[in-house]
């Protein structure tokens, strides 16, 4: 027993001489628990302590009583003293077991070996909802979404769902199907992750494991070293960078990268933030450096869409900035429908980059229209986004004789318009608002009669030749397609917004 520690037996010593302290105490129930040759060298060192206590005790006594009668001591008294040292290692056992016992049962309980501690979007399988601490045994069953697992020695877990883990202690899981990433820092290397095809074991590492429902296991490094063990097949060592694929057991040839570098979450991102850049215009003053109305104000506007307006001057006499209504638009008989008139066409906005626009955002224009005029033969307004006169999608109102209007929302590749779909009725001198927007990269059109309160929604053919276009703008419009009579309508209010996603650490309060 010489190999156990010197504290150890000391404490022992302490104990049996009754001067070990509570805290030693505890400390030597630990020790006692984790150590069986502990255990064997205190059973037999108490049982020799009792044995020489007692044998001293009982030859005492013996001699005491024996000399009280004369006689000398027998083998009665050894037998006797044997008898005591016997009770007395029972006491002592049970003294032990009983000590041991009250705090074997107080942590019963299983311990917890690992925790969920990060999930995003996550729907558990039969209403599973995982408690703080996870026990041997638990069975995470993901269907969707993902969630992170840290194991007591230090290891984490990406589980991306559909899922199914199962815990086995605070170093070992089995993947039963699905995909895992795992971080293993230095002091939990030597984590081991059961599959259908074997087992990879980490030697310090970063790594994925995907299993399919053919139950075929693919195994990637992406940092470090694990060993992959195929059940019917010798260890492999695979490094970083390299992809191995088990099948019945056995490993197809490891080969460098994984073909899908993004099956594998690594880490749970937070979703980003979503966050408008607005502008307004209210048109009710001059703005400095934008295009210029008949009198030579600024109307806040700075653009043309190209392929219209190459003919005004720049002090557009077809403009005028009315501080009590808005800016005035005098229509022209121009149409962006096989590109008729667009020299004289009146279509001006704004560039979305200016806002933050890269092509892959969503927007929105509205304009507000108070009290609409009654364009004649074929009299139409209202927004428009696109790159050119031949590239755009445009919707608002368009007129038929009679002052009633119908909603109008068209697509135009290539000079032709494609793709109407016209609803609704409004009539002269309501006032109305266009929205056009796209949404999760859709369009839609949306007519606000808010003299009636009512509203129309309008979609159509998706179009497809403005996707991940940064160069897109925005803008109003307004003309009579089919005749020489100019109608002047006036616009209120125009905003442009552009919701750009920015990462969560850097979105601030």
């Amino acid at each position: 027993m010489s190999e156990l520690p010197d504290e150890l037996k000391t404490r022992i010593d302490e104990y049996l001489d009754g001067t070990l302290a509570a805290d030693g105490m505890r400390v030597l129930e630990e020790q006692l628990r984790a150590s069986e040759a502990a255990r064997d060298y205190f059973v037999r060192y108490s049982g020799l302590h009792s044995d020489l206590f007692l044998d001293a005790r009982t030859d005492r006594a013996t001699d005491r009583a024996l000399g009280s009668i004369g006689s000398p001591p027998t083998n009665r008294r050894r037998s006797a003293a044997w008898s005591f040292a016997v009770a007395a290692g029972i006491l002592l056992a049970t003294f032990l077991g009983w000590r041991l016992g009250i705090h074997r049962n107080e942590s019963s309980a299983p311990e917890a070996v690992a925790w969920l501690v990060n999930a995003q979007d996550c729907q558990w399988a039969d209403g599973q909802s995982p408690e703080d601490g996870l026990k041997a045994g638990t069975v995470l069953n993901v269907e969707r979404g993902l969630a992170e697992i840290r194991f007591r020695k230090g290891t984490h877990v990406v589980l991306n769902g559909p899922a199914k883990l199962e815990l086995l202690s605070d170093n070992c899981a089995r993947l039963h199907r699905g995909r895992i990433t795992a971080r293993v820092p230095e002091p939990a290397i030597g984590f081991e992750l059961q599959t259908p095809q074997g087992k990879v074991v980490d030697l310090g590492t970063e790594f994925g494991v995907a299993v399919g429902d053919d139950l075929a296991t693919d195994v990637y490094v992406f940092k470090g070293e694990v060993v992959a063990t195929p059940t019917a097949f010798q260890p492999l060592h695979l490094q970083t960078n390299l992809a191995v694929r088990l099948t019945d057991g056995r490993p197809n040839p490891p080969v460098v990268g994984v073909v899908q570098p993004d099956r594998f979450v690594r880490a749970i991102v937070p979703p980003p933030v979503i966050r408008p850049t607005t502008r307004t215009l209210e048109l009710s003053a001059p703005v400095a450096g934008t295009l210029l109305d008949r009198d030579g104000q600024g109307t806040g506007f700075n653009l043309r869409l190209p392929g219209t307006g190459s003919a005004l001057p720049a002090r557009d006499p077809n403009l005028h900035l009315n501080p009590a209504r808005g800016l005035e638009l005098t229509t022209t008989n121009s149409d962006i429908n096989r590109q008729f008139g667009l020299r004289a066409g009146e279509y001006f906005g704004l560039k979305l980059s200016d806002l933050g626009f890269t092509g892959k955002e969503d927007f929105e224009i509205a304009a507000d229209f108070p009290h609409i005029p009654a364009l004649r033969r074929v009299g139409q307004f209202g927004v428009y986004a696109g790159t050119k006169s031949d590239r755009n999608i445009r919707g608002g109102l368009i007129s038929a004789d009679g002052g009633e209007y119908r909603q109008l929302l068209v697509n135009n590749d290539g000079g032709v318009d494609t793709d109407a779909v016209f609803v609704g009725l409004s009539s002269t001198g309501d006032d109305m608002r266009v929205i056009l927007k796209r949404v999760a990269g859709q369009y839609a059109l949306t007519v606000e009669n808010r003299t009636r309160g009512s509203t129309v929604t309008l979609t159509t053919k998706h179009p497809a030749f403005l996707d991940a276009e940064p160069g897109l703008q925005v803008g109003v419009f307004g003309a009579n397609t089919h005749s020489n009579e100019p109608k002047t309508l006036a616009i209120r209010r125009v905003t442009v917004t552009v919701w750009k996603s920015v990462p969560a650490d850097q979105a601030g309060p």
